[in-house]
């Protein structure tokens, strides 16, 4: 969410939706993403996960108002959880052996800085660290390391199947 808004993807519709923070005013701003799954927000962007089709996904982007979508990475092992700071887009990948992705906001320099996860979900990051969701049933954890993948801490164990994860502001 921002300031004036809470922001959604729907999964089943295929869409990205707002609203005004008391639910009013719900519209749909992008539609025709396939299989929609994370989404974060900056001041200037939409950012979502979406098209896994076969574990084969892309991260998209768009103006605030939904005008002007991109696809900033495609070919990605199934994108799930999103989350951006200042100057980077963090995704989870749950194909694989599961990693914790970085690229710049235009997509660039994209590359694993987690590996060997099983299956991390949600994901959050404020100014030094970042958080996610190991979903796996029974043993899943929630889990913390600095924004470069370096000092992975483990934060909660024994959840089951955890998926998303949120920090407040600092």
């Amino acid at each position: 969410m921002d300031s004036s808004h809470i922001y959604w993807t729907n999964f089943s519709a295929s869409t990205i939706s707002e609203a005004n923070l008391d639910g009013t005013g719900v519209t749909i701003l992008v539609s025709g993403q396939s299989n929609a799954m994370g989404l974060a927000v900056d001041s200037s962007h939409l950012y979502w996960t979406c098209g896994c089709t076969n574990g084969i996904g892309l991260i998209r982007a768009a103006n605030p108002d939904g005008t002007g979508v991109t696809t900033l990475l495609s070919g990605l092992n199934s994108p799930f959880g999103l989350a951006v700071d200042s100057s980077h887009i963090y995704w989870t990948s749950v194909g694989g052996t599961g990693t914790i992705n970085q690229a710049g906001l235009d997509g660039s320099n994209n590359h694993a800085i987690i590996t060997g996860l099983g299956t991390p979900t949600g994901v959050a990051v404020d100014s030094s660290h970042i958080y996610w969701a190991n979903g796996i049933p029974a043993t899943g954890t929630i889990n913390k390391a600095n924004l470069d993948g370096t000092g992975v801490t483990t934060l909660a164990t024994g959840q089951n199947e955890p998926r998303g994860v949120a920090v407040g502001p600092q």
